[in-house]
């Protein structure tokens, strides 16, 4: 599923336009924390413009089109609100229409890497990456075309965002989903998305493919935007050295090439 926002317009920004492909993975550097993810996520506190759901235009979404969006919040633990983790995806169901599931339940989580013996627990006695894994596989409930991340390395440890990172590449590829995420991190956004948005004070400053990160260098140092570690080096390298190692995106391909280079 294709959304489309064309000038938008709310209390934070003027003529927003942002295009979210279907089976891609849009990411939304936002600086500055403004309210983008709620409008993003119900696309609600709309004032002005248009919303296209891949060939129909709408002023409002309606509600069994936003039966197909997923939500992942920053504040997972405001996501749940029942004794048992059992209980949490008997309600997702029930919300969505559908008679509960076992082996649909078993399916989800085995895909997000939580055991069944979790069903039986309450879910706020789970650390902080298992809430998330767990809000995302309630939201996987519903078969959702569009899942939306807001935020989700926040307050995680570097193994439990390894895991978090291997989980959503996992979904987009096996899904084929619609993923955006949201985050005040640009490595974050340069590491996962294929495509991105850059937005400062209201505005959209930088978007493209994820290689716009590197190759509009100067337009980050302008805004004074945090340059993504492996940009930052390639473009020292260039700088200094004259070797020019262009845009990589993990950091085992950068030292392959600086091993080709040094030889």
């Amino acid at each position: 599923m294709e959304i489309t926002l064309e000038k938008i317009e709310t209390n934070e920004f003027k003529n927003l336009n942002m295009v979210f492909k279907d089976n891609n993975i849009t990411g939304i550097y936002d600086e500055d924390n403004t309210n983008i993810s709620e409008i993003i996520s119900f696309l609600c506190n709309i004032k002005k413009g248009i919303i296209k759901i891949d060939n129909n235009v709408y002023s409002k979404l309606p509600k069994k089109i936003r039966t197909n969006i997923g939500y992942v919040s920053k504040f997972a633990n405001n996501q749940i609100f029942n004794k048992t983790i059992k209980k949490e995806f008997e309600i997702s169901f029930k919300l969505s229409n559908k008679k509960f599931d076992i082996d649909k339940v078993i399916e989800i989580m085995n895909l997000v890497e939580l055991s069944t013996d979790y069903l039986t627990r309450n879910p706020l006695t789970l650390s902080s990456g298992e809430i998330r894994k767990l809000v995302l596989a309630l939201s996987l409930v519903n078969n959702p075309k569009v899942l939306i991340w807001d935020s989700p390395f926040i307050g995680l440890d570097s193994i439990s965002k390894k895991n978090i990172i291997k989980l959503i590449k996992k979904i987009q590829s096996d899904y084929k989903l619609n993923i955006i995420l949201i985050t005040n991190n640009i490595e974050d956004i340069y590491a996962l998305s294929n495509y991105v948005y850059i937005l400062k004070n209201g505005r959209i400053i930088l978007e493209g493919d994820r290689s716009v990160i590197y190759r509009k260098y100067d337009v980050l140092l302008n805004e004074y935007i945090m340059i993504p570690k492996l940009v930052e080096f390639s473009n020292f390298v260039l700088r200094e050295k004259y070797i020019k190692l262009g845009y990589r995106y993990e950091i085992n391909d950068l030292i392959k090439d600086i091993y080709r280079n040094a030889r």
